[in-house]
């Protein structure tokens, strides 16, 4: 069997980085998620307007969506087998929960109120990161001469506007 057909870089993978498995294999404690020196916790509701009002056949279908607007932010789905080792599980079948290690989502739809609720646990190791300039000349072919250009990298993501996505998918 022959392993490699021909010498060098592999074009196809440096062009179309992998992306990230969908499940992740670690979950926080409950304990740790509610211990405030460890996790800040921010909540809110989407309410569902009335299914004449929407194009989602169901709360289903628009607890998905949101689960797949997360998944492309690079979120990860916890499966509901980590969630029981810690006993965190609710029985719901319409509960979510997401994430991207330092940032954790619960989404959980509400049958008592229509609404889908989404509850946010945020790392504060994450919080005070400095983000790391790095400043280099890079050659114009404009100008015919080297400009500086700076570039910063940050090693957690900026937060996201989850809220204001949410309510435009349900369409409030």
């Amino acid at each position: 069997a022959e392993f490699k057909k021909h010498a060098g870089p592999n074009w196809k993978s440096l062009c179309q980085p992998a992306i990230l498995p969908m499940t992740i294999d670690f979950h926080p404690d409950p304990s740790e998620l509610q211990d405030q020196d460890k996790f800040r916790i921010k909540q809110y509701s989407v309410t569902l307007p009335s299914m004449n009002e929407t194009n989602y056949k169901d709360a289903t279908e628009l607890l998905d969506d949101l689960m797949v607007q997360r998944v492309r932010q690079d979120f990860q789905l916890v499966p509901r087998s980590i969630l029981s080792a810690h006993r965190e599980t609710d029985n719901t079948v319409l509960s979510r929960t997401l994430s991207m290690g330092h940032k954790i989502q619960k989404l959980s739809y509400n049958s008592t109120s229509d609404s889908v609720d989404v509850v946010q646990y945020y790392a504060n190791f994450a919080e005070n990161e400095s983000p790391q300039s790095y400043r280099y000349l890079l050659w114009s072919a404009l100008r015919q001469d080297y400009v500086s250009v700076v570039q910063t990298f940050t090693k957690y993501t900026s937060p996201y506007k989850w809220n204001e996505l949410d309510m435009l998918l349900s369409g409030e």
